[in-house]
């Protein structure tokens, strides 16, 4: 009859597990580097608007409106002759245009990234806390039976790295500098929001 000790027993039962540990570690760092080359290639000012030349539209006036249209030729605004409300109007779907636009930028891809791994982590079905436990026991059994398995020390690399990045995905995904332009885009898309007319 063969002889089991307790390491490997406990140890082959958390295996599958820490398998998908792998696979979702391993995803984790194509996620980052995609995340190294959207930062990198992303003009920090690409579709940002100055927001101070930007005019809430419960504040417009006609010499307002003329203003905003002198020092924001980009927004295509038609002449104050056609009345205060068309103009009111023309702004509210300028500025929609202007988020619309904005919800495209790179920067936001960044946060789909983080997204993506928090829909793979749901769907692993994976239970963090157990497999710690499982880990820990069968590091105990190992240590009492004197034996060292190399597989377990493997795993063990694997569960703490999945760990830390189930922690704080945005951080697992993004560099401190990337994190700073996600905050940035929705910062400017949230002031847009505000100019608009409820």
């Amino acid at each position: 009859m063969p002889n089991y000790n307790g390491c490997e027993i406990i140890d082959a039962a958390i295996s599958g597990m820490v398998s998908k540990m792998g696979t979702l570690n391993s995803k984790v760092n194509g996620l980052r580097r995609l995340a190294q080359l959207i930062e990198q290639a992303s003009d920090p000012r690409t579709l940002i608007p100055d927001i101070n030349q930007l005019v809430p539209i419960d504040k417009i006036d006609v010499q307002s409106y003329e203003n905003l249209r002198a020092s924001c030729p980009f927004l295509n605004l038609p002449s104050a002759a056609a009345g205060l409300a068309a103009l009111k109007n023309d702004l509210n779907q300028a500025y929609n245009a202007l988020i619309d636009k904005l919800r495209l930028h790179p920067f936001l891809r960044l946060q789909r990234l983080v997204d993506q791994l928090d829909r793979f982590i749901a769907q692993s079905g994976i239970d963090y806390a157990c497999v710690l436990q499982y880990l820990q026991c069968a590091q105990a059994a190992c240590q009492a039976a004197g034996n060292i398995s190399a597989t377990l020390e493997r795993n063990a690399v694997i569960i703490d790295e999945y760990g830390k990045n189930i922690l704080n995905t945005s951080a697992a995904i993004l560099s401190e500098r990337g994190q700073a332009k996600v905050t940035e885009i929705k910062n400017v898309i949230s002031q847009v929001e505000n100019l608009t007319a409820p």
